[in-house]
């Protein structure tokens, strides 16, 4: 029997066999790469690994909108959806105490609202009015700017003596903004294809008000149409894309909160308070399962990632026994047997599923220059992992070490 080393720990593969694709549902934000790496150390929802410039981020913004004016023009209604549309994420697979959060998720809120998820509001449905194509939180201009916000200030006159009033305009700025995308990941376990069905795309402004380091403000959503399959008319955004996406999120957090953390008020109650991207446990277990499953049936298509120089495509991994030395940690103790020898144990720690904090994921963007909907095409895969710092007890991240080649 061929060894599948340490799988065998997580899942067992007949359970497997009769799902030959594994799917699962993701909602994330991404911020400018310049507001992420400070959190790299920490626990973080998505951040870019790639360079991601505000000029990329205009050419997906006008694509959103001709999107929205295309759809209009042609009489189909273009909702923006909220927070409370898409809902929060929930999971009967959460600790007990995750309940504590959902208070504060609520707090101030009326009470026929408290526990309400897919709540649709028709008023925000976007409108075409005076040549704009206006929803409640945004605004496209002629040149497909996304005016947010208008402000009314007093001119003086040159003499100081008159004051006249004008309408200032609050235009996102792109390099401020942060992305969101609402997918559908499927993974094919026996020929390890993985697709990304982009359902929802979005654009978040940064609040300048805020005395926080980084909040955003949902601003706009939108359906994204058909993502799924790259068409010879698809035009490219953005070459070699790296993300990294978190989906153990809550359950890190949690694991690893601290009695300082909760004393000095930046426990895990606080800061799970409108975290939203991450899966829950079971569907997280069967769909990494199906992932290692391909990757220990194909070694070939795996390959080292070293910190220093990225990932090495020339030497890829040629059997199982490779892999299980990546998943495990051997570590030796020296002992006193009771006549005073001294004898050294040898003891092998394996990773679990548990552990995989976050995918990275390696991609080309595209966009149907048609439909007007953005397209992602996955070329391969890395992951980070948690683990707990020895010195210090807490949970710290790091990358698992590896690359696998997908499509």
């Amino acid at each position: 029997m061929k060894k599948i080393g340490l799988l065998i720990l997580f899942v067992k593969l007949s359970s497997l066999a009769n799902a030959q694709t594994i799917s699962v549902d993701m909602l994330y934000s991404l911020p400018p790469k310049s507001d992420s790496i400070a959190a790299h150390n920490k626990f973080f929802t998505a951040h870019f690994v790639s360079d991601f410039t505000g000029k990329s981020f205009s050419e997906m913004q006008i694509i959103s909108a001709k999107h929205v004016s295309n759809s209009l023009i042609a009489k189909k209604a273009v909702h923006n959806y909220s927070l409370n549309d898409i809902g929060l994420i929930y999971s009967s697979d959460f600790p007990i105490s995750f309940s504590r959060n959902l208070g504060a998720a609520f707090y101030n809120q009326p009470t026929s609202k408290i526990g309400v998820l897919n709540y649709y509001d028709p008023a925000n449905d976007f409108k075409l009015v005076n040549g704009f194509f206006q929803s409640d939180k945004i605004t496209f201009t002629y040149d497909y700017k996304f005016q947010t916000a208008s402000d009314t200030q007093l001119v003086s006159s040159k003499n100081g003596k008159k004051f006249t009033p004008i309408i200032v305009h609050r235009f996102m700025d792109p390099e401020q903004a942060a992305l969101l995308f609402s997918e559908s990941w499927n993974f094919d376990m026996l020929t390890g294809h993985f697709t990304k069905g982009i359902n929802q795309v979005g654009y978040l402004e940064r609040k300048v008000d805020s005395y926080e380091p980084v909040i955003y403000r949902w601003t706009m959503v939108i359906d994204n149409g058909d993502s799924v399959g790259l068409n010879k008319q698809d035009v490219l955004i953005k070459e070699n894309v790296i993300t990294e996406v978190a989906i153990n999120k809550p359950y890190s957090i949690l694991e690893y909160d601290t009695s300082y953390s909760q004393i000095d008020g930046r426990d895990a109650a606080n800061v799970l308070v409108g975290t939203i991207g991450n899966l829950a446990d079971a569907d997280r277990a069967k769909f990494l399962s199906a992932i290692f499953t391909y990757a220990y049936a194909h070694p070939e298509k795996v390959f080292p990632n070293k910190k220093e120089n990225g990932v090495d495509l020339l030497h890829p991994f040629k059997t199982v026994e490779q892999l299980d030395a990546i998943f495990q940690r051997k570590d030796s103790l020296d002992i006193e047997d009771q006549f005073g020898n001294i004898l050294t144990q040898v003891f092998t720690t394996e990773i679990s599923l548990s552990s995989i904090y976050a995918i990275r994921f390696y991609e080309d963007w595209y966009y149907d220059p048609k439909e007007m909907v953005i397209k992602k095409s996955v070329k391969g895969i890395g992951f980070v992992r948690t683990f707990e710092n020895p010195q210090t007890g807490n949970g710290e991240i790091s990358d698992l070490g590896i690359y696998i080649k997908l499509n």
